[in-house]
């Protein structure tokens, strides 16, 4: 199962909707992990390409798609490098699919399985992830902040009993994984997405995107309407 690809076509989907990846076996030339350490990257990484998106595009509140695809082409990742491998057609296919997810969320697992992105024995998990997302929405709505380290303990709870019942690996020389892996992963990504929209939306005016959450949020500085558009954003992340 190839990682690394279908992880910057999910970062890139979220850098450009601001308005697949393949299952495979896992192989013996994986390395079983001692642990998560290095899993969790993939959510820093995601943030510091948001990050310098977010301070390297030209009048970012009113950039267009491209415009931003094409700043997210300059990004060099420390440990990944040169990650520019995702086109605006393909990022685009990839925002209509995690939108259609996002609209029914409790389901996300299943429809992932149906359409073979995912084992079936691994689609609890991201229902799991879903009903946690529709949670925190189900909180906004009643005016109940739902905290990133909230968010992250509940997340940390699916990553422990994935550990505790799958082989957890990682072949970092051709980024590929075991199934337990990329759910990790997913749920890193998840977590680190969540503390990012939900910083933007409602903590740090220092933020690059806190502008744009402002504009497109339509009521002008309305904290439950920021925070709301950042979980949908961080959902759609994810």
């Amino acid at each position: 199962m190839k990682i690394k690809h279908s992880f910057w076509a999910l970062a890139l989907g979220s850098v450009i909707t601001f308005t697949s990846c393949n299952k495979d076996e896992s192989n013996t030339s994986e390395t079983q992990l001692k642990s998560t350490t290095s899993l969790s990257y993939f959510g820093t990484s995601h943030n510091s390409k948001l990050d310098y998106v977010g301070n390297n595009t030209s009048d970012l509140e009113n950039s267009t798609p491209s415009e931003r695809l094409e700043t997210a082409d300059g990004y060099i990742d420390p440990v990944f490098g040169d990650l520019n491998a995702t086109t605006l057609s393909q990022s685009n296919t990839g925002i209509v699919y995690t939108d259609g997810i996002y609209s029914d969320l409790l389901n996300a697992g299943n429809t992932l399985s149906s359409d073979s992105y995912i084992d079936d024995s691994f689609s609890s998990y991201y229902n799991n992830l879903g009903q946690l997302f529709q949670d925190v929405l189900d909180s906004i709505d009643i005016q109940i902040d739902y905290t990133p380290q909230d968010f992250s303990t509940k997340v940390d709870l699916i990553i422990n009993e994935i550990e505790a019942s799958h082989n957890v690996s990682l072949n970092e020389s051709n980024w590929s994984g075991s199934e337990a892996a990329k759910a990790i992963i997913t749920l890193e990504i998840a977590k680190a997405s969540y503390s990012y929209w939900h910083d933007a939306s409602v903590t740090n005016s220092t933020n690059p995107w806190a502008s744009h959450m402002d504009i497109h949020a339509k009521v002008q500085a309305g904290f439950w309407d920021k925070l709301w558009l950042g979980v949908r954003k961080a959902a759609t992340d994810v």
